[in-house]
């Protein structure tokens, strides 16, 4: 009994033994990894990890102590093919592009290297190989002219000894594959946007003419402006540009946010006397936004007093357009005056009721 039951343990243990082996003859990437320590995203790279100048993914590699080589070769491709043969590597269109190389002395014992998102996608979409001592132009990588929707594409890494790739004892590639996806670029921006300001909040509506697949809500960003007067529309923080894609610097700027196809919003915060410019995006599935709408602008007032003896006045009508111009937008210009005069005006309206109000009430105090 005692002998069989050795014999299993021994049978098991040498069986354990030949995966360990087997698997320590294959190039993998280490369990854990990659990781993507900058981004909530896991596995996906979506217009804000491109183009942060920081962001990049954590590559650790388990490496065969028998292995031959001289550097570890990252490259992007669009499908699950190998990047170990010659031509999948050359010719006028390769099917793999060059993302990072690392000399054997950074890749061993399973030291951490890093990949920027801007780097992959610069290989994947532009199709050239990476040059590693170019600066990454991430307003041109990152900002893509046309709605996205997820896409896979691998990464291959590949063990290299000189020139060739390096093979094990069977005369296999050394080789290993993740798989990850993209996408840059939210749907396009909602349309027949108004504006329906009421002292320090404000409704917004707008349509949303075919929603697209990976379609999530509607964001708003809100920005107090500079010098409105002038129609330059100067913001603190960044610029508002219709038609544009926004930059990292709005993300501060957020104001609403569905997450459903909604037609309507109500905005509240707004400081009295500030003027501010709101603008509407489109939000999707992978944390992207599409172009700004069209801009529109107010000024912020008090909320009016609701007086006993008045009737509640009816909302005041929508304001279409933009009351300045953005730099670069295509919005229309109006006078931003006028925004301000009539908040002004509605403020003295109301102090002149209020006023007679209480004229009314002293009179009849003394009547009786």
């Amino acid at each position: 009994m005692k002998t069989s039951r050795l014999v299993a343990v021994v049978a098991a243990l040498a069986l354990f033994t030949v995966h360990e082996i087997a698997d320590a003859d294959a190039l993998a990437v280490t369990t854990g990894y990659p990781k993507h320590p900058l981004s909530p995203n896991a596995a996906l790279i979506n217009r804000n990890d491109c183009a942060q100048p920081l962001e990049h993914w954590q590559f650790a590699f388990s490496i065969p102590v028998s292995s031959t080589y001289t550097d570890l070769v990252v490259y992007a491709r669009s499908d699950a093919g190998s990047c170990a043969p010659p031509s999948a590597r050359s010719g006028s269109a390769p099917a793999c592009r060059r993302v990072a190389s690392f000399a054997r002395t950074a890749v061993t014992s399973n030291q951490v290297v890093t990949i920027p998102s801007a780097a992959m996608l610069h290989a994947l979409v532009d199709k050239v190989d990476v040059d590693p001592a170019a600066t990454l132009d991430r307003e041109a990588i990152c900002y893509p002219a046309a709605d996205e929707v997820p896409r896979d594409f691998v990464l291959s890494s590949l063990l290299f000894d000189g020139a060739d790739v390096a093979l094990d004892a069977t005369g296999a590639p050394f080789e290993a594959t993740t798989s990850l996806k993209f996408d840059r670029r939210g749907p396009e921006a909602p349309t027949a946007v108004a504006l329906r300001p009421s002292g320090t909040s404000a409704d917004v509506s707008f349509s949303i003419a075919t929603p697209a697949k990976d379609a999530r809500g509607v964001a708003a960003y809100c920005f107090p402006l500079v010098d409105a007067e002038t129609g330059t529309c100067a913001v603190a923080t960044g610029m508002l540009h219709t038609h544009e894609l926004p930059g990292l610097l709005l993300e501060g700027n957020v104001c609403g946010n569905g997450t459903s196809l909604v037609t309507s919003m109500h905005l509240t915060g707004f400081i009295p006397g500030q003027p501010y410019a709101i603008g509407l995006v489109s939000t999707d599935t992978s944390g992207n936004t599409g172009p700004i709408s069209p801009v529109q602008c107010f000024t912020a007032s008090k909320q009016p007093e609701v007086l006993e003896d008045t009737a509640p006045s009816a909302p005041p009508p929508p304001i279409n357009n933009c009351s300045c111009r953005l730099p670069g937008s295509n919005a229309p210009t109006t006078s931003s005056a006028l925004s301000s005069i009539s908040s002004l005006l509605m403020l003295s309206l109301s102090g002149l009721a209020r006023i007679g109000s209480r004229f009314l009430r002293t009179r009849r105090a003394r009547t009786v």
